[in-house]
């Protein structure tokens, strides 16, 4: 959507775009006819493959452990994993459906004295 949109915004300067590359404007014309539907279905295609390929990698998205760099008494240098950072751990929660129908009255609270139910 955003290419299209960027797409349909350079075609709006056409006039201005075959002045500054000294080509005639039906020229330019009849590429932005064209590049207006093929950019956009080029870069949703292009889009598509990269996040696939971006789902099958492992650990992609994931915080990754910070490695601390020190430096001994003799001048030699070494790396330690830092300790986790809060939020590490986490996982994520199931997902819990909606409801379809929520009752305006709790059902708690629709046994007890002095609640009605008003029907319309």
């Amino acid at each position: 959507m955003l290419m299209l949109l960027f797409m349909v915004f350079c075609a709006s300067s056409t006039d201005v775009l075959a002045n500054f590359f000294h080509i005639k404007l039906n020229y330019v014309l009849w590429f932005f006819r064209f590049a207006v539907i093929v950019v956009p279905i080029l870069t949703g295609l292009i889009t598509y493959k990269i996040c696939q390929e971006m789902r099958n990698a492992e650990g992609i998205g994931k915080r990754k452990r910070a490695n601390v760099v020190l430096r001994s008494d003799e001048g030699e240098y070494s790396t330690v994993v830092s300790a986790p950072r809060p939020g590490d751990g986490h996982e994520e929660l199931e997902a819990v459906p909606v409801p379809t129908y929520i009752d305006q009255v709790p059902p708690e609270l629709a046994t007890g004295a002095g609640v009605r139910r008003v029907m319309r």
